[in-house]
């Protein structure tokens, strides 16, 4: 069963008129919801975690993970591929397979051979961390 946070998903993107309906020019908006924090795994515990406390999201020996500022480590029930659709793309960038970036927790960016940058992250990974030097990144244009 996939722990939930009660109020976990925050609105993005839209503006309120009178009515309570959401509107961006001629077109009704499409809401757009996403997650502010989640219910990680501490042993046999759950324990609340907030968005803005995660530096980034990587996967490893076929589970998720959550790596804090505070470079605690904590197991999630959703893959990658789900975070990339509930985290808010403006605070998170799924930089490859293994990992979903907080754009703040990047430190360095390194020229890594002629096709790929290195990735400094703040708290370190424990592995090293590539990205394609052709994939356009908001690591780099932000």
């Amino acid at each position: 069963m996939r722990a939930e946070a009660s109020d976990g998903l925050v609105q993005s993107g839209t503006s309120s008129f009178s009515g309570g309906e959401t509107h961006t020019g001629s077109r009704p908006a499409v809401q757009q919801c996403f997650r502010d924090r989640f219910l990680a795994h501490m042993g046999q515990r759950l324990l609340p975690i907030d968005v803005a406390e995660v530096a980034y999201y990587f996967s490893a020996n076929k589970l998720t993970y959550l790596k804090t500022y505070a470079d605690k480590q904590y197991v999630l029930d959703y893959s990658l591929d789900e975070l990339e659709h509930i985290l808010d793309p403006r605070r998170f960038y799924r930089a490859n397979r293994q990992f979903i970036v907080s754009l703040k927790a990047v430190q360095k960016i390194y020229l890594y051979f002629t096709s790929k940058l290195k990735v400094d992250l703040n708290p370190a990974a424990e592995e090293d961390f590539e990205l394609s030097a052709w994939r356009p990144t908001p690591l780099v244009v932000a």
